[in-house]
Order: C-alpha cells, then sequence, then structure tokens
C-alpha cells in the first residue's frame, strides 16, 4: 500500500508589487477585484498562467503594497514548482512575508490492512468510530450539485453537522469533512475520483496516478489538510523550500486526524497510513552544481540579461542590472550552482562583478567543477 504526498494549494502573501516589467513572466492586469484588493493580476510563463496576484488593497488598515500570490493548481503537481516560486518572486523583487494557505494531501486506494476508506467514513457517521476533538463533522453524498443548504437529507446530500445526524442510511456518502472551513486546521476525506468526474477533470492528477500504478478499476481517495498559516509560527516559505513534504504531512496526519474506536470498554487509535517510504510527488533537494537543468538555464538567461542591461544606454539600466544581478547571485546559492553562475559571468565578461566571489572560490575548492 503506498500513497502520493502532493502541494493542493499555495498562497503566499508578499510585499512589493507586480506592476513592473519581469524577465521570466509577464503580469496582466484583470477586469476583476474583490472586497480586500482593487487589482487582480495574473502572471504568465509564454502562455500559461502560472499564479493569480491580487494587489493595492482596498483598506487603509492594510499595507499599500501587500501583494497575495496564489499559484495555479496545475503547477502545484509538477516538479518544478519550487524553482517557479522562486523566479517569480525574484524576477518582480517580491518580498515574501508567509504561507497564507496552504494544502497537503496524500491520495491512496486503500488505508492500512486493507480498510475502505468509504467504510471509514460510514463508520464514522453512525458512531462506530470518531475523529478525536472534532466539533464540527460534515457528511456529503455522491452527488454534490444536490446539495440546496446545509440540513438536506435526501439523494445524498448533506446529512450531518455539528455531529447532529439527519439521516442514519448514510450509503451513499464519499466525502467527511472535520472542522469548519475557517478553522487553523480543516481535514477532508473524500472520493477524489468521483470529484474529478463530477465537477472538473484534471488530467494532470489522473496522469500522476498513472506514473505511481494506481489500479486504474478502482477509486482514488484522498486526505487533505487545509492550514491557515496564522495559526502556524513556522509556515513560512522558507520552511517549506527546506521542510520534508512527507515528514510534515505525517505530523499533520499524526496530530490532527486521530480516529478512534472502543472495543469491550477499551479506546485506541486506528492506525490508517504507513508513516514509512510513501511516494512523493514533490522532491524538494538541494540542486547540485550538475543538476537541475531549468535552474541553469534560468541563471544563463539571467546572465544574458546582465550583458544586455549592461551595454545599454537606457538611464534604469544600472537599476536594473544591480537588482538582478543581487537576486539571481542569491538564486545560484540557494540551488547550489554558484559555481556555475560565476562561470557564465567570466564567458560573458563580467568577472569584475563578482571579483571577489571568484576569488573565494578559487582559493577554496582550487577550481571550478
Amino acid at each position: 500500500m503506498s500513497y502520493i504526498v502532493s502541494i493542493d494549494w499555495l498562497q503566499i502573501s508578499c510585499r512589493g508589487s507586480v506592476a513592473q516589467s519581469s524577465i521570466n513572466f509577464t503580469a496582466s492586469l484583470t477586469d476583476l477585484h474583490n472586497k480586500i484588493f482593487s487589482q487582480v493580476w495574473e502572471i504568465k510563463r509564454g502562455s500559461e498562467v502560472v499564479a493569480i496576484a491580487q494587489a493595492a488593497p482596498v483598506s487603509d488598515v492594510v499595507v499599500k503594497d501587500l501583494v497575495v500570490l496564489k499559484f495555479e493548481n496545475h503547477l502545484l503537481y509538477t516538479n518544478g514548482l519550487f524553482d517557479v516560486v522562486r523566479c517569480v518572486l525574484a524576477d518582480f523583487g517580491l518580498t515574501p512575508i508567509n504561507i497564507t494557505r496552504l494544502d497537503l494531501c496524500a491520495d491512496f486506494q486503500q488505508f492500512k490492512y486493507g480498510l475502505s476508506p468509504q467504510s471509514l467514513i460510514q463508520s464514522i457517521f453512525i458512531g462506530e468510530a470518531w475523529r478525536k476533538g472534532a466539533r464540527v463533522e460534515v457528511f456529503h453524498g455522491a452527488d454534490m450539485k444536490k446539495i440546496d443548504r446545509l440540513y438536506n437529507t435526501k439523494h445524498g446530500g448533506m446529512v450531518a453537522y455539528f455531529n447532529q445526524v439527519c439521516n442514519k442510511a448514510g450509503g451513499n456518502i464519499t466525502g467527511y469533512r472535520a472542522g469548519s472551513r475557517s478553522s487553523a486546521v480543516c481535514c477532508y476525506l473524500y472520493n477524489k475520483t468521483v470529484e474529478l468526474r463530477q465537477q472538473t477533470d484534471k488530467p494532470y492528477i489522473r496522469g500522476l496516478w498513472y506514473r505511481f500504478g494506481f489500479d486504474n478499476n478502482r477509486d482514488v481517495w484522498r486526505l487533505e489538510f487545509s492550514l491557515k498559516g496564522k495559526a502556524f509560527k513556522d509556515l513560512t516559505l522558507d520552511f517549506l523550500l527546506s521542510a520534508d513534504i512527507v515528514a510534515f504531512y505525517n505530523r499533520l496526519l499524526r496530530d490532527y486526524f486521530i480516529i478512534q474506536r472502543e472495543d469491550y470498554g477499551i479506546v485506541y487509535n486506528l492506525d490508517l497510513l504507513e508513516k514509512v517510504a510513501p511516494i512523493p510527488s514533490l522532491e524538494n533537494k538541494p540542486r547540485k552544481a550538475s543538476g537541475d537543468k531549468s535552474a541553469k538555464l534560468f541563471l544563463s538567461r539571467c546572465v544574458k540579461e546582465l550583458r544586455r542591461q549592461h551595454d545599454s544606454e537606457d538611464t534604469a539600466a544600472p537599476a536594473i542590472f544591480d537588482t538582478l544581478l543581487i537576486a539571481s547571485s542569491e538564486y545560484a546559492r540557494q540551488n547550489d550552482l554558484h559555481q556555475y553562475f560565476y562561470r557564465k559571468m567570466c564567458f560573458a565578461n563580467l568577472n569584475e562583478y563578482i571579483a571577489d566571489d571568484i576569488a573565494n572560490i578559487a582559493h577554496n575548492l582550487g577550481n571550478w567543477q
């Protein structure tokens, strides 16, 4: 039994602006707005939308240079996610503050020992099992479109709320939520196959299941934790970029999804998912000097742009050059590609700007790899 750990929602608050030129991305102002922000921007890489940026807060209480970035769902299921996040921040000169929402999920087809997720939900529904500490519990049926209001009890709609059971049948329950949507941590256990079929199909998710050998003849279930950043002091971008995603998910599973049963007067916790060797869909490992091609390609483009700004007679060129040099140097350092970056700078006849760094590398390593 294996499960795939993924990020399904990533939203970051930043300081800065997207209303400026960028090397690798374009920002287009849309006609949208909301109660908090008067501007909504689409950030694209070529024709691909990679993020939505909300800017220009309406309230005077909120700092005027606050920008909230929500990265597109399809991007979250690629190994290049963290590279794109870094590049967007560096390109627009945005300073990350914290993560305002992070959804971590695990996809699987059964629990340990062959336990069916459907059976577990029904056990919780009829009271044979329960989530420890749950004050708000919501169940829903197979067709979400038939939910007209909270207490709908017909056609497999919403059947329970605040533990007040309205319908004892529960035969078609395909989803369960513990915690209110505004809670610091909200847990969801639901049939992902049914959701993709009834709502919006996402081929990149089904492709992920196929690559990791899931059985096409069985439904895939998802156990998801939705975290609000304000409740987690360590939920910062630096934490996410350096974290072991699988270990963090297992910590959430251990702390926030404790399912209990009682047999012969003894209450015990159910052991649902393996804590060892799950399959991560995202790997956030430090880049090696001989490693990631996309990171090297990005740095090569940065060096070309540095050379262009160096030769430009535009009055803004020196400021753009300095900003880009700082950002690209930091990106190279974080990805362990500083030697590669410095070599490219020398080939572009820009070595005078990194003379001190080159001397240090030559002294410490003797030569470049």
